[in-house]
Formats: structure tokens, sequence, C-alpha cells
């Protein structure tokens, strides 16, 4: 924005305050400066026109200053460097399906079905009429967990591919449904996604005389999009064709639109799977520049990170990364 007037300059650096915490964080305006167009918390930003944002009232006017306004439900505090950089655009990220699918919309839409269907008579003890919430939240989830095991031991004897790379769930708690995301690796969700469609088929009839039954078939609907748009992907090499593209867009928002229907509560980063089916015309697959391999990184690098003392942390990590990479390599050539 350009500060045309001493008199505009003054207006705005009795609205500039100093804020730690919340939206604005920053120097930013406690009221909304409509002259300029700037709302209630916009930040005045560090830029080669005004690198110390403190020295705002010592410019001669006129002059420029930059001013960050984030989106309504937007995340990111401050201006991408690496948006500044020439030659890089949006078109040059890549949308991560690992954060984006199984750690979003999937995930979210995992948790809210399995505490739907503890929340019926189908895993609820005999005796539940003596016993209190907490034990039969307790007991129904016990008896879901044994029909999740018994699920596994099928898939491990009949499916060859799942009893070689099939993730599955070491564990399921009563904490790890009360949060709004299930807390699991990428690769489970599969196998819980097919054991929710599993069950919501299974128990169709039962479901049916249910009061939230709409609720129950509106969830069973969107687990199989959810399961054919993986699909789509799993068929298809890193080149994808246009009708491959459509239907990947088609079949996401299918899911979405009947996880909404259902009541499923989604975060802001679900619309970013849009973007991700969109850029499948140009970029391919998705799952084929996802960032699994980094993640499982992660651990090892934590590993390195508490053994070291923090005296030397830097180099003590390098140097044992470096080992572990030859490692890898001989390990590799022989």
């Amino acid at each position: 924005v350009t500060i045309p007037d001493v008199d505009v300059q003054q207006q705005i650096s009795k609205l500039l305050h100093y804020r730690k915490k919340g939206r604005g964080r920053g120097r930013c305006l406690l009221k909304a400066f409509q002259q300029l167009g700037l709302p209630k918390w916009a930040r005045l930003e560090p830029s080669t026109l005004l690198p110390d944002v403190g020295s705002f009232e010592q410019q001669q006017s006129p002059f420029s200053c930059i001013f960050y306004v984030a989106g309504e439900h937007g995340r990111v505090l401050h201006v991408s460097p690496l948006l500044q950089i020439p030659g890089v655009s949006l078109s040059s990220w890549c949308i991560d399906l690992l954060h984006t699918w199984h750690y979003g919309p999937m995930s979210t839409y995992l948790t809210f079905a399995l505490r739907a269907l503890l929340s019926t008579d189908i895993y609820k003890p005999g005796n539940s009429a003596v016993l209190d919430k907490e034990e039969n939240d307790k007991l129904s989830l016990m008896a879901l967990k044994a029909e999740l095991w018994m699920f596994y031991k099928h898939r491990r004897a009949t499916d060859k591919e799942w009893s070689k790379k099939g993730s599955e769930v070491w564990n399921l708690t009563l904490t790890m449904l009360a949060e709004k995301a299930l807390k699991c690796k990428a690769a489970e969700t599969h196998g819980l996604l097919r054991f929710v469609v599993m069950t919501l088929e299974k128990y169709k009839t039962v479901l049916e005389g249910n009061e939230n039954s709409h609720m129950f078939d509106l969830l069973r609907r969107a687990g199989c999009a959810a399961e054919a748009f993986d699909q789509i992907m799993n068929e298809h090499s890193r080149v994808f064709p246009q009708d491959a593209c459509d239907a990947l867009h088609t079949r996401y928002h299918r899911f979405i639109q009947l996880c909404s229907r259902a009541g499923v509560p989604f975060l802001p980063k679900g619309h970013l799977m849009y973007h991700l089916a969109s850029q499948a015309r140009v970029k391919g697959n998705p799952r084929m520049y996802s960032t699994y391999v980094d993640e499982s990184y992660n651990g090892a690098i934590a590993k390195v990170c508490r053994s070291v003392h923090r005296r030397h942390w830097a180099m003590a990590v390098y140097r044992k990364l470096q080992m572990l990479e030859a490692l890898a390599t001989s390990s590799a050539d022989d």
C-alpha cells in the first residue's frame, strides 16, 4: 500500500500495536482502516520498502510498505520467501498425498465412522444397563477390536499381497478415537477403510433400524467412493490419462459431499485434494511423488538426534547420518 500523506500515516500509527499471539502476530492493526482497504489484524511486514517495521513513524510520506493479510481460514503467518524467487510459483509446488489425504479427510472419516459404530447396539455388552459409560465404551471397543483382528487374519490368509505389504494397526484405543483424526500410519488407513466399509455393509440391515440410519448409509457410500478413489491411482502408472483425472476428481467430490451430508467435520486441508486431482493432468499420478520414504527416514533422524550431546549436536548428527548412509550403500551392494 502507499501512504499518501502525514495524516494517514499518523492514523495508521495509532492503530498499530505489537501482538505475540493469535491472528496478526507482529505489528498489526487493531482496527480496520477502510481508507486503504486494510482489515483488522493486517500485519505490517518487513520488506525492502520498509526493512524495520518499527521505523514506520519516521518515514517521509509519501512512501510504500507491505501489509500481510491472512485468509479467513489461513494457517500461513508470513509471506513465503520461496514465492519471491523468480520462476517459482504455486505450480512449482506438489501437494503431498500422504498428509493431504491419509492424514486428512481419510483419517477424519475413519475416526468418525468408528465412533459412530461404537455408539450403536452392535458392540454393546449384554449387561450394559448395570455398567457406567466408560466401562461400556471399553467393552464395546474390545468387541470391535476383536472383529478387526479377525479381519486382518482373514486378509493375511486369503490375500498374498496383503501378507507381504499390508500394514495393520497394532492397537486401537478410546484416546485415539477421541481425536478429530485417527493417529495411525498412512498404509494402515487402507486396511481400516476396507474394514469400515465391510462392517457398514455387514450390519446394513441392523443399522437400518437405528435412529441415524441415514447417516450410516451416507458413511457406507462415502467409504465406497474413497476406495474407488484409491483404486484409480493403483490402476495407473505415473502418466495419468484424461479420463482417469476426471474420475479422480469425481470420486473425491462424491466422497467429500457424502461425508459432509453425514456430518463428518473436515479440516481446511480437505480442499487441497481438489487441487491435487486437478494437478494430476500435469504432474501425473499423485501416488508416484508422495513422501512416504522421507517420512520413514524421520524416525532414523529422531533416534540419531536423541543420541548426541547438544554441545556438538550439528556435527554429530551429520556424522552419524553419513554412517547410516554408508551402511545402507554397503548393504545394497552386497
